[in-house]
């Protein structure tokens, strides 16, 4: 039990082959808000540990996909007690693991989960919901449906449906009744943030006062447009639209925000030499249209998710990043669109 422990860091991928006989599994609760960290990565396979019945790694900064091999070699899974995964930035589907384990015991809410295998579905009587409520839907207590619990959970509607996530627990990111150190309370309202409050978020979470240049970034006489480096078109409205963010060697540091990536129009973003870190799955569900993407000399996360985030793209730099053969060969070659 290293719940509630203020750790950091990846969890070792070896872990499964140092500890078959491993029962508890307690890491939740290591993420602090105030320091914005806790533990991060992908969740592990956790292979090789058939007596696992209880396994808590919620509310971290885990990132990623569930694997669908997840727990695979549990043997007696109808005494699993706990497992969850919830407030982390998981993505993707929900898969259909565990087969035999009792549902209730299954905890995903409060992730960026856009999808829930159908076998999964298979095993519930309410169209997915005991497993997650859908998008447009919430429960406040465990974001899915579960008559176990006094008094029931049960998912409601939002009263706005423009939710892309599933197991959401608050319509309202602004909600009083938000827990704080969930790190995706927030997560519905943020994608609909305008472009201005974005660009705000993205110079914060950069050190933007440290910046080399940060003309008119500051100034609130002034347009977001015109801000150095941002990039703006006029649409058919006339409205002024961002399609170009530009600000290579320009002291930039932290993690790049996924709201970034709710730019509806953003086409091209150059954030080459800065020391930031840009994870790569922020950008699925985004609503972006990069088309030319530089982010050469930063720290990348999540290289597996290039096919889906830069689809797009025809013209991609990203010299002196940690590149391995097999992500040049699976991600990049894979890029149908890719010019240079």
């Amino acid at each position: 039990d290293l719940g509630s422990n203020a750790l950091t860091g990846e969890i070792p991928e070896n872990i499964k082959y140092n500890m078959p006989d491993l029962e508890y599994l307690d890491l939740s609760d290591n993420y602090s808000s105030e320091k914005e960290e806790g533990l991060s990565g992908t969740i592990p396979e956790l292979r090789n540990m058939p007596n696992l019945y209880y396994v808590d790694l919620s509310t971290n900064q885990f990132t990623g996909s569930i694997p669908s091999t997840f727990m695979d070699d549990v043997v007696k899974r109808n005494e699993i007690e706990l497992v969850e995964v919830s407030d982390n930035f998981l993505t993707g589907t929900v898969p259909n693991i565990l087969t035999g384990a009792p549902l209730e015991s299954l905890r995903f809410e409060s992730n960026e989960i856009t999808g829930i295998d159908e076998g999964m579905c298979a095993r519930t009587t309410d169209n997915c919901d005991s497993i997650l409520c859908r998008p447009g839907w919430f429960e406040s207590a465990e974001g899915r449906n579960n008559d176990k619990i006094t008094p029931p959970a049960i998912c409601k509607p939002c009263p706005s449906s423009d939710y892309a996530f599933f197991g959401v627990k608050y319509c309202d990111s602004y909600d009083t009744n938000a827990p704080t150190y969930s790190p995706l309370a927030r997560a519905p309202t943020d994608v609909n943030l305008g472009q201005k409050e974005i660009l705000d978020l993205f110079f914060e979470a950069t050190g933007g006062k440290q910046w080399t240049n940060r003309n008119n970034w500051e100034n609130p006489n002034k347009s977001h447009c015109d801000r150095f480096g941002v990039i703006c078109t006029d649409s058919a409205s006339g409205a002024k639209i961002v399609t170009g963010l530009s600000l290579p060697d320009n002291n930039l540091v932290g993690k790049v925000p996924r709201e970034l990536f709710h730019l509806q129009e953003l086409a091209n973003l150059n954030l080459a030499k800065n020391e930031i870190l840009v994870d790569i799955q922020d950008g699925i569900g985004g609503r972006t249209d990069l088309r030319s993407v530089s982010l050469s000399g930063v720290r990348i996360g999540n290289w597996n998710d290039m096919t889906t985030v830069f689809r797009r793209v025809s013209s991609l730099k990203m010299g002196w990043t940690a590149m391995t053969h097999d992500i040049f060969v699976n991600q990049v070659l894979k890029l149908t669109n890719l010019e240079e």
